[in-house]
């Protein structure tokens, strides 16, 4: 019997601190601008790249800084994905994700505090530029 309520005791702390550490989420109304595609592609997935805010300040042409990692959310509000935006310390481009269609919700993790929509269609890319927006 103590081993039960024990166990529902701990499951009930789990529950507890699993809704206390419930992060923000973002929908279209929270959107401050809206980008719609500009580039073909030769695939049916949608193509999202973000350009971000550069994580160090410093570059020289040696040194390349890599993007800031952004979240990605549905227009409704659930967290698609979480982009780091780099592979790598020397990266010189963004990643290029691959979307369905339909509106994405897209919120940088650094510096710009813009909340971009983003309509996302076959066969085209979407470029959000966020980089050197506050």
């Amino acid at each position: 019997m103590r081993k039960i309520s024990s166990g529902v005791l701990m499951i009930g702390i789990c529950f507890f601190l699993g809704c206390a550490s419930v992060s923000k989420s973002y929908a279209w109304k929270d959107v401050t601008r809206v980008v719609e595609p500009t580039i073909s592609t030769h695939t049916s997935q949608g193509h999202l790249v973000v350009y971000t805010e550069r994580l160090d300040e410093s570059t020289s042409e040696d040194v390349y800084s890599p993007y800031s990692p952004y979240t990605i959310y549905t227009a409704e509000g659930k967290q698609v994905k979480r982009v780091e935006n780099h592979s790598s310390r020397e990266d010189r481009y963004p990643e290029q994700i691959s979307l369905a269609p339909g509106r994405y919700v897209i919120v940088p993790d650094k510096r710009s505090k813009q909340i971009v929509g983003a309509i996302i269609e076959s066969y085209k890319a979407t470029e959000v530029r966020l980089e050197g927006i506050k």
